[in-house]
């Protein structure tokens, strides 16, 4: 779906647990760089699986935004929250 933005809007697709792992690396790398040291952030964000997205994934709860058909973010959802929103 393309929203009037120019972006892309499409559901996750099983098997992108590394792609959204590296989107949401690079956000918190990116925004979060000027209040967190770079050992701070790498060891926190260590502890995130690649597969942790794949749930969403399958629960078709997450939806992927892309830009030229890069991803640039993605949201994860569930019971009425968001529990991950990520953007480069």
């Amino acid at each position: 779906m393309k929203g009037e933005s120019g972006f892309t809007f499409r559901p996750g697709r099983v098997g992108e647990g590394a792609l959204l792992h590296d989107t949401a690396m690079h956000s918190v790398r990116a925004f979060c760089s000027t209040h967190y040291g770079t050992y701070f952030i790498e060891t926190w964000m260590a502890g995130f699986d690649r597969d942790i997205y794949e749930p969403g994934i399958a629960a078709e709860k997450l939806i992927v935004a892309e830009d030229a058909g890069a991803t640039v973010g993605f949201v994860e959802w569930a019971s009425g929250r968001i529990l991950r929103l990520y953007v480069t």
